[in-house]
């Protein structure tokens, strides 16, 4: 049996509580079984129990055997101090405290159903890519979608996380955030690395100086990024190389290896040259981000936002080299939805929360919920399980699911494993 499915039994009462008693005889109460604590310290925080005529308040350490409070040196630990009862399977050891006093003990052992560990093992630890898959239809609509909106608020409390030590670094400059996050969505999976990279190398500033120019734009990002070479392939890219010799003597700009970009198993439509043409065309045409994107009222302001004209070279290309077919080389739908899902949406719920704007951080949510749901493997693993999102507010929390719950084998802290588990 695991410790995690013990968690499990106290958190949840799945035990007997009649005549219950501390392995001293000492009659025992639970009026509340505490906190769960993921943090350092006791399991579980804030319990109330009763030993005795005494009620006690306090932490509770649970492990299968008494033993293991030792051989994880919890006393030596001024945290475990507090610790008013000890739940294990197996009392193999009697516990005192550093004041040589015993620390009361509850054993479990044949006070939970006996097929629960059996279950638990059968249900969530083989190897599958969903631990629950061939259960999901029993839980009904309304407590999939209840654990799918706190999957996705969770995942934006996730991503704040992340910006808020990102802001620390960039010492409040709310517009070089916005920046970073932008171009790093360009990048997708396959890129997102070298975009994060090229964000830190390009700041806002120095884009905004050459913001007019439309060559002068693709000269920065395409030379910073390290795809303009001497000899070059045509007429139009030695002139940015040219533009771009210039401007790296000027501002120190450092070049990026090309190899860094990967093409490999990437679609014309994606590749991170094309993007760059996109993103040289989007930071002219928006001069003023930040309050482009705090004042947004709909999703289809921001579409205007991600649709400048290209420069006319990239009207047959996807990048530098001979012409190709000629085609609208504009950004598109998936590519926009998936830039306001991965930096708009988690930046404005971030920048509402933070300043207490509550309806910008409302109105990030209405963004997420009025967007369509995201199509990828895992979203269709849930599919076949018809579990299926109505947008992508529910689209995201099942990534989150999958990442956080599913991937850690973290099923009894779900609450789809929570249900489930529950029917036995």
């Amino acid at each position: 049996m695991r410790e995690e499915l013990l968690h499990y039994i106290w958190k949840n009462s799945r035990f007997d509580q009649h005549l219950l008693h501390t392995t001293t005889g000492e009659k025992l109460t639970i009026f509340n079984v505490g906190e769960h604590n993921f943090s350092d310290g006791p399991d579980f925080l804030q319990a109330k129990i009763m030993i005795g005529d005494t009620v006690w308040m306090g932490s509770v350490e649970i492990h299968l055997r008494a033993s293991e409070w030792l051989h994880h040196q919890h006393q030596d630990d001024p945290l475990y101090q507090s610790v008013i009862l000890h739940v294990v399977l197996e009392e193999d050891k009697i516990i005192y405290r550093n004041n040589g006093l015993r620390i009361p003990c509850l054993v479990l052992r044949n006070r939970f159903p006996k097929d629960l560990p059996v279950v638990y093992e059968d249900l969530f630890l083989r190897s599958r890519q969903i631990p629950c898959e061939g259960h999901l239809r029993e839980i009904n609509l309304l407590h999939q979608l209840a654990w799918l909106d706190r999957c996705m608020v969770e995942r934006l409390e996730m991503r704040m996380a992340d910006m808020e030590k990102k802001l620390v670094i960039l010492k409040g400059n709310w517009e070089e955030l916005l920046h970073q996050l932008l171009v790093a969505s360009f990048g997708q999976n396959t890129n997102k690395v070298p975009f994060q990279r090229l964000a830190e190398l390009l700041p806002l500033k120095l884009i905004a100086r050459n913001g007019t120019d439309a060559e002068n734009m693709e000269a920065l990002w395409f030379g910073v990024s390290g795809f303009l070479k001497d000899p070059a392939p045509d007429r139009y890219s030695a002139k940015l190389y040219q533009k771009f010799r210039q401007m790296q003597l000027k501002y120190q700009l450092i070049e990026m290896p090309a190899s860094w970009w990967n093409f490999k198993g990437v679609r014309p439509s994606n590749f991170p040259t094309l993007r760059l043409a996109q993103l040289a065309a989007f930071y002219g045409s928006n001069r003023f981000l930040l309050d482009q994107v705090l004042s947004l009222d709909s999703i289809s302001d921001f579409e205007v936002m991600m649709q400048p004209a290209l420069t006319p070279y990239w009207d047959t290309r996807y990048t530098f080299g001979p012409p190709v077919t000629k085609k609208s080389r504009l950004l598109g739908k998936t590519q926009q939805y998936l830039t306001l899902i991965n930096a708009v949406i988690p930046f404005l719920f971030f920048f509402g929360t933070k300043n207490s704007q509550t309806f910008i951080r409302d109105r990030s949510l209405s963004f997420l919920e009025s967007l369509p749901a995201e199509k990828n493997n895992i979203v269709a693993l849930w599919q076949k399980q018809d579990i299926r999102p109505g947008n992508a507010a529910h689209s995201q929390a099942l990534l989150h699911l999958k990442k956080n719950y599913c991937d850690k084998h973290r099923c009894l802290d779900c609450a789809f494993g929570h249900t489930i588990l529950n029917r036995f």
